[in-house]
């Protein structure tokens, strides 16, 4: 399988662990990966990291649906030479983005470089901390009451009717914006905060 004849493509992995073990058997320039793996929605951020830390001349472009700043500011952060989002380019921008890897020269989209833009104009002005909770997404803040109040993926799924993959990923996403590890630690860290939970409706006491 090749996308050009400069390129020779020496397979494809399901998860993190698969393509760390690859390039550990064979030598890899570049690697294409998505930020949400099958059974890991946050694998591609680890991943970066485990590569630069077993083969730091393998490059990895992240080509990801997500383009939200925090997500683009861990990417970067994290060591991706290049950041695509997926509804912005075709097979031809890919093989573009190889190559310019080849040479040593980064590669982000016109979207991405906005972002980054964004990004480094806040970070200049000294723009004030933005507490975590503020964020989530739309959908996340109505994950995030459900989940403090136990409900399961597929419950919170069949309560917002999405599927349960969809749930899985916006909960982990919910745990690393709020620097958890645990699903069962949401409802101390609203707590915590001294804020009602979003979405959460206060009782009246019955006369």
């Amino acid at each position: 399988m090749s996308l050009d004849e400069d390129i020779e493509v020496v397979g494809s992995c399901s998860t993190p662990e698969e393509a760390i073990a690859r390039i550990r058997q064979v030598p890899v320039d570049v690697i294409i990966a998505d930020l949400e793996w099958r059974d890991d929605p946050s694998g591609g951020i680890k991943l970066i990291h485990q590569v630069l830390a077993c083969a730091p001349e393998t490059r990895v472009i992240i080509c990801s649906m997500h383009d939200d700043e925090e997500t683009v500011r861990q990417a970067i952060q994290a060591g991706a030479a290049g950041y695509l989002p997926k509804d912005e380019v075709t097979t031809a921008d890919v093989v573009r983005a190889v190559k310019a890897i080849q040479c040593d020269k980064p590669v982000y989209s016109d979207t991405i470089i906005e972002i980054m833009a964004r990004l480094l104009r806040k970070a200049s002005q000294g723009a004030p901390a933005v507490h975590p909770l503020d964020t989530l997404t739309a959908r996340e803040r109505e994950v995030l009451p459900l989940l403090a109040d136990g409900l399961s993926n597929a419950e919170i799924a069949h309560r917002l009717g999405v599927a349960e993959k969809t749930v899985k990923t916006h909960v982990s996403h919910v745990l690393s914006k709020l620097d958890l590890s645990s699903r069962y630690q949401v409802a101390g860290y609203l707590r915590r905060q001294g804020k009602r939970r979003p979405g959460a409706t206060r009782r009246t006491p019955r006369a």
